[in-house]
């Protein structure tokens, strides 16, 4: 099999041995890595007993619904959004790359993304068997994408056999139809694009970020990413994310789980890039989880960048979002717990599709700084290793406002 990923000026291939040597030998081939398949998940456990609940879950229900609010749609204070401003996310597509999503779930079949090129009859329907015709009627080179891509195996049906992309994606844009709201913005759409979890490599997944940016993504949300004890490929990575940012696409990425590493190399790959929106986790109480990432980061290793030198390095997260005991959808039917900054992440990039959703003219860059701008401080004054910026609070106020203006804090 042979992909050209133009993000990154590279074409992934599969290959024997001999087959490796005589490529090598080609002179318009620079180099050649090993692409292995690993286990990239972020979430840390599936709790049995519901957790304490923030006082602030007694904010007025979901939009249009008489649902619980899940405790960080709560704290993030979404429903002010819903209700004061009538700003729900519609318009706005999240990529949710990740295990695949179970789009037969009452609370997301209605919020699922439709290929418009590949939708022959245009009634939105999700995997409309009358649209399978065995053409790549919209030429982007994916016959019946009718929602999205399963880049694992090469096929059309990015279903979820984790769990962890349908709890992700329901933190996006869950609509508590089934009777709790876990979602940040109800009325945004999830294309599906499915890399596997257990067992995923570097070059699905860059794939998976073109597919989104290509397919016209407002953010993706990334809750996986490579320990720097797995040799990723970093530069390969910051122009990957640098160019899908550049594109339009907003990327929010979650910081990694192993709070209790050490320093430069805490913050997982690709959470660990400069420019993304890297998310850590706190609880219900804004306390932060013990085993989020922290930072700093270092890149002076990474040719052509050797930048950010450690110490001091770069401050990573960039914000923080609840991820501790989530209760968000269990694959096609109910909820249930879990915990990571896997859980973190989509509550942030479901405030980019409500910021995207009252402006589409906010860029990645934009989008960040604010952010950061309204996040509550928890930790050392300003911005910090841990909680990054802060807590990700004030969404009303983020998602009613204009491009930052000169002087507001930087977005690096």
């Amino acid at each position: 099999m042979v992909r050209a990923l133009w993000l990154g000026n590279v074409v992934g291939v599969e290959l024997t041995r001999d087959e490796i040597q005589r490529v090598a030998t080609r002179a318009d081939v620079a180099r050649i890595n090993w692409n292995p398949k690993r286990d990239v998940s972020l979430d840390r456990k599936l709790c049995s007993a519901p957790p304490k609940t923030s006082p602030l879950d007694v904010l007025a229900p979901a939009f249009g619904t008489d649902a619980e609010n899940e405790c960080g749609v709560a704290l993030m204070r979404a429903p002010e959004v819903w209700n004061d401003l009538g700003n729900t996310g519609d318009g706005a597509v999240v990529a949710v790359i990740d295990s695949g999503v179970c789009w037969t779930h009452s609370d997301i079949v209605n919020q699922i993304w439709v290929n418009p090129g590949e939708d022959l009859d245009g009634d939105r329907v999700v995997m409309d068997a009358g649209d399978e015709n065995g053409i790549d009627d919209d030429g982007n080179g994916f016959i019946d994408d009718l929602i999205g891509w399963n880049f694992e195996i090469g096929t059309n049906e990015p279903s979820d056999d984790n769990s962890h992309g349908s709890h992700c994606a329901g933190t996006v844009a869950g609509d508590g139809t089934a009777g709790f709201q876990s979602g940040m913005a109800p009325d945004a759409k999830i294309m599906v694009v499915k890399v596997g979890l257990n067992f995923s490599d570097e070059v699905d997944v860059w794939n998976a970020m073109q597919y989104a940016a290509e397919n016209g993504a407002d953010a993706i949300s990334m809750s996986l990413g490579w320990p720097h004890s797995q040799n990723p490929d970093r530069a390969t990575w910051r122009n990957n994310c640098e160019n899908t940012i550049d594109l339009g696409t907003a990327m929010v990425i979650a910081a990694g789980n192993e709070g209790s590493g050490s320093e430069p190399d805490n913050v997982r790959t690709p959470g660990d890039v400069p420019r993304v929106i890297t998310v850590g986790a706190t609880d219900c109480s804004d306390a932060a989880a013990g085993f989020s990432s922290r930072g700093p980061v270092g890149w002076q290793d990474v040719s052509p960048f050797n930048d950010h030198p450690y110490p001091p390095g770069l401050i990573k997260p960039d914000v923080s979002a609840p991820g501790v005991d989530t209760r968000s959808h269990n694959v096609c039917s109910g909820y249930s717990y879990k915990s990571g900054t896997s859980m973190a992440t989509p509550h942030v990039a479901g405030a980019v599709a409500l910021m995207r959703s009252a402006n589409a003219g906010l860029t990645h860059d934009d989008i960040k700084q604010l952010l950061q701008d309204t996040s509550i401080d928890l930790g050392t004054p300003d911005k910090d290793n841990t909680f990054g910026a802060g807590r990700v609070a004030r969404t009303r106020r983020s998602s009613r406002a204009q491009r930052p203006t000169a002087g507001s804090r930087s977005a690096s």
